[in-house]
């Protein structure tokens, strides 16, 4: 892997640098600007150059002075201050300094997050180097995390093909190769990774071709050489019965590892592409689904997807259910054109084998009209929800949880797109409580409080789900997921009541069983530390609301990566806190990383798009600078009102919001347009922004 706490005198100096910032600069400051430009561009010259000469401490020396310049005119986040910080790093690391490293390329990446969002080539290096020095500092699973980061932005940046990508696939694999891992399987998946992407993109006779092609024979030598319990297929199908065991227990670790040993046994048996080895790729893939570590499930579902094409044939169900993980893992990823790539392939399948009205198939549907759902074409999702819903009530009955689950997904979207009428009859649908004390009374209870939730009736809401919960507990025991999951749904219904104690409450009762039974590094777990985190700062402790947000997104990181909604929703809601404590700099910077992420997932013309630039907008109010405020307002409120109609109340909402910002930017100016002339303009296009010269666009 190639090199990628600042010592007493750095914090000094930058402490130094730091003062200077915050004090007074004097008339000539920005005259001297283009003098410390200068000096800035002559520091970094000299310091390239004992680098390039291995004189780490001179060149240590004028990166430093370069930095302390660059904080000095540009401001902490600026593009030189970060790169400045990430080669004092890597000098740090070629003097093997690792502590040294780790800290001031921690710092870097803490900007390029907050500042671009750390989603370019730039973050990529430092997110790399960053892992690097964790590994020599013998934190291996710090340093995993750092390189998945760096892989995501790569992927993005280059493509999930490419050769940069490659690279990072190689360092990974270094890592669970290492004897303080030795974990030789995972090493052999990422090197095969690794291989297929250069084999693709180079020449077979490339040397980064060959040498990688050789480390996978040596690394499948090893992988078999721990095989001498598992090779006999008595002992392959005893470790199969065993991870089965682990994993309905949710003891995913020991799962994984049975798992492991099952596909090991299966190809030193029959070698490495054979019908089995999918099937176990699949069922590890579902483990690390499980685990919300989505990006493993990927390596393996991928891998179990190109064998089932070979081995099992595009007609086998095997390769339908392979499909489908694999299409949920990238829906989870937020790639939603892969995963419905997958999720297509899926249903083909089932619909050739099974014919068209199958509950399989059904859903299949209802799997894709999730993922239209989620890109906010709702038309599509209503069609693909509809074609679910025909078989599945002719199959199940009305009464049935997933048919009114189906309900309540197709009601959500008619009050998400104005149509409040159609939304209520689609709740009505569900069924009403009745007084049966069989097993069969939770459903009954759960579609009742469904009902009861969507008119509005909360109290009545509780009872039911409170009843589903005890039945639940009886049956299937405390901790048992099902139940987790109805304590999380009565502490999101006290939150809509505006009981915030008592949401506070149940949503901690949720997250003890739920780092009990899935771990702190679950996609659930960190959904629930956001929920406690909305629910804290209602309370009034910003403090500890900001301290579980910073859980949550680390997980969220960590487990969908940076380019997710769900991780840009707990970004926006750590801008919201940090408006609630009018800290307006922290609030902006988390509003803008939500709002790239969006652009990014949805794209511009999104309603979440929408609602980020409208947030954007309210930090723009909160500072008093109204014409940016005008601008993020109006263009959210051409996305609803593009989305939803005019009689929406999201549109509505924001529309009140829009005309404050306007009347306040132009409160100074005598006889402005009235706010309706203006709208209608701007909406035309022949005007944009307030009257008072500033340009429409959102942030100019």
């Amino acid at each position: 892997m190639p090199i990628i706490k600042p010592t007493l005198r750095s914090r000094a100096l930058m402490a130094l640098a730091l003062a200077t910032v915050l004090g007074t600069l004097g008339p000539n400051a920005h005259a001297n600007n283009a003098t410390v430009a200068k000096e800035i561009a002559s520091e970094e010259q000299v310091a390239k150059k004992y680098a390039d000469q291995k004189r780490y401490a001179e060149a240590l020396d004028h990166y430093q002075k370069a930095l302390l310049n660059s904080v000095k005119i540009n401001g902490e986040q600026h593009k030189d201050t970060v790169r400045f910080r990430k080669e004092i790093g890597i000098v740090y690391l070629s003097m093997e300094k690792y502590p040294e490293a780790r800290d001031i390329l921690a710092q870097a990446a803490g900007a390029v997050r907050r500042g671009s969002g750390g989603n370019d080539s730039e973050s990529a290096d430092i997110y790399r180097n960053l892992g690097l020095a964790l590994y020599r500092l013998g934190r291996p699973e710090q340093a995993l995390d750092w390189y998945e980061k760096a892989l995501a932005v790569r992927e993005n940046v280059f493509g999930a093909e490419s050769p940069e990508a490659a690279d990072i696939c190689v360092d990974i694999a270094s890592i669970y190769e290492s004897e303080v891992l030795s974990d030789y399987f995972s090493a052999l998946a990422w090197y095969g990774r690794a291989l297929t992407i250069r084999e693709n993109a180079l020449d077979a006779s490339h040397p980064s071709v060959t040498g990688l092609r050789d480390k996978v024979t040596v690394m499948r030598k090893l992988v078999l050489n721990n095989l001498n319990d598992v090779a006999a297929t008595k002992e392959i199908a005893q470790e199969t019965r065993l991870a089965k065991r682990y994993a309905d227990q949710h003891r995913y670790t020991e799962a994984l590892n049975h798992y492991k040993k099952a596909l090991l046994g299966s190809i030193a048996a029959m070698g490495e592409q054979n019908k089995d080895s999918a099937r176990y790729r699949n069922e590890i893939g579902l483990v690390y689904i499980d685990m919300g570590k989505y990006a493993d499930a990927r390596n393996f579902l991928t891998q179990a997807a190109e064998i089932a094409e070979k081995e099992l044939g595009s007609d086998n169900p095997d390769s339908a259910t392979i499909y489908r993980n694999l299409g949920f893992t990238l829906y989870r990823l937020g790639d939603n054109e892969k995963a419905l790539g997958w999720y297509q392939k899926s249903l083909a399948i089932r619909e050739n084998i099974l014919g068209t009205e199958s509950l399989e198939v059904a859903e299949a549907c209802g799997d894709i009209a999730a993922v239209y759902e989620n890109q906010g074409n709702y038309p599509a999702a209503l069609d693909w929800y509809n074609r679910a819903l025909a078989t599945r009530e002719k199959a199940l009955g009305a009464n049935h949880p997933s048919v009114v689950a189906i309900y309540d997904r197709i009601a959500a979207i008619h009050q998400l797109t104005g149509d409040q009428g159609r939304a209520q009859d689609w709740r009505l649908k569900a069924v009403p409580i009745q007084d049966d004390e069989s097993i069969e009374t939770v459903s009954i209870h759960r579609n009742a409080a469904l009902k009861y939730s969507g008119q509005g009736d909360y109290e009545n809401a509780l009872k039911s789900y409170k009843q589903a919960l005890a039945e639940e507990e009886k049956s299937l025991g405390k901790q048992h997921p099902v139940a987790i999951g109805t304590r999380n749904d009565i502490a999101g219904l006290y939150n809509k009541k505006g009981d915030y104690k008592q949401a506070e409450i149940w949503y901690k009762k949720t997250l003890e069983d739920q780092e009990k039974v899935f771990g702190k590094d679950h996609y659930s777990t960190a959904a629930t530390y956001s929920n406690i985190a909305v629910a804290e700062a209602r309370l009034g402790d910003n403090k500890s609301a900001l301290g579980n947000l910073r859980k949550a997104i680390a997980v969220f990181e960590k487990t969908v990566g940076e380019d997710h909604p769900n991780t840009a929703a707990a970004y926006t809601n750590m801008a919201w806190v940090y408006s609630r404590m009018r800290n307006y700099d922290e609030a902006e910077g988390w509003a803008r990383k939500a709002m790239l992420v969006n652009e990014k997932v949805f794209g511009k013309e999104h309603p979440s798009t929408g609602k980020s630039y409208g947030n954007m907008a309210m930090t723009y109010m909160n500072r008093g600078q109204y014409d940016k405020a005008v601008s993020g307002y109006l263009e959210a409120y051409r996305i609803y009102l593009t989305k939803f109609g005019d009689t929406n109340t999201q549109t509505q909402s924001m529309r009140g919001n829009l005309e404050r910002a306007y009347k306040q930017a132009n409160k100074l100016i005598k006889n402005p347009k009235p706010f309706d002339d203006w709208l209608g303009e701007s909406l035309s296009g022949r005007q944009v922004g307030s009257q008072t010269g500033q340009p429409g666009k959102n942030g100019g």
